[in-house]
């Protein structure tokens, strides 16, 4: 495996196999910072919060924009300045104590706005909004102090009734076979802010779950259907979370 094994075999064809190589090589992504491109990835918390890097690029100005110009000046540009990059790499960069690491020699850099909108677009916290829209948005004060208890395979296919519901889950590959699985994740690891908390209970050999609303009424509801998640992720309001400022106090963001 690229991204845990030290060792790798490498065989080209009609060579003799090289086993035990350590080539120096990293696993990368690219997507789009929106909603389906993020959603391939998992949250960044948990066991995953030092296991990914998350950098959000931009084309920089000065880019040409016609190929002429990128192979008769930019490339050239970069690659004389190859030698002196690498010099300052081998022979001059420090690694500040605080920020090295035994996995992966360096902790990860998370950027917070990327942070910020990969937990409101996750599987996870999608699932918890669909619950609440589904059993407690727009309900009496006396329904949503009653929590749901019900097993996933029943949940999965209440939920599915709904088809605005159908078709997001259809989007993120939420089946349910995996369902079970991702109200486990959200029972495990809460999502701040979250309008409905997740119990996983086991009785008589049986998993269900119970779903708590954490909303004593609908007054914080929005017009985007009680979504309290995105709202949070609004342009120039980022929320604040003890997971955010922990990447910002790792990564030395201000």
């Amino acid at each position: 495996m690229v991204s845990a094994n030290h060792g790798q075999r490498i065989h080209a064809k009609g060579k003799e196999a090289l086993n035990q190589i350590e080539p120096f090589w990293r696993l990368t992504v690219s997507l789009n910072d929106d909603g389906p491109g993020l959603s391939v990835l998992p949250r960044p918390d948990g066991f995953m919060a030092d296991k990914m890097s998350l950098f959000r690029a931009s084309r920089p100005e000065d880019m040409p924009h016609t190929d002429e110009d990128m192979k008769t000046r930019y490339l050239p540009a970069i690659k004389n300045a190859v030698p002196a990059f690498v010099y300052y790499l081998l022979y001059e960069h420090q690694i500040r104590p605080e920020l090295k690491t035994d996995r992966a020699g360096i902790v990860a850099y998370q950027h917070p706005d990327l942070v910020a909108e990969l937990v409101a677009e996750s599987r996870e916290a999608i699932v918890v909004d669909k619950l609440y829209q589904f059993y407690f948005d727009g309900r009496a004060p006396e329904q949503r102090k009653r929590p749901i208890t019900l097993q996933s395979t029943r949940l999965y296919e209440e939920l599915m009734t709904d088809e605005a519901i159908e078709k997001t889950f259809g989007r993120l590959k939420i089946t349910e076979q995996n369902f079970g699985r991702l109200l486990t994740a959200i029972s495990e690891r809460p999502i701040e802010g979250a309008p409905v908390s997740v119990t996983k209970l086991k009785t008589k050999g049986k998993i269900s779950y119970r779903i708590a609303c954490n909303k004593a009424d609908g007054s914080d509801t929005e017009s985007d259907g009680g979504n309290p998640l995105n709202n949070e992720v609004e342009a120039g309001r980022r929320p604040s979370s003890p997971l955010l400022e922990l990447l910002r106090k790792r990564s030395l963001i201000r």
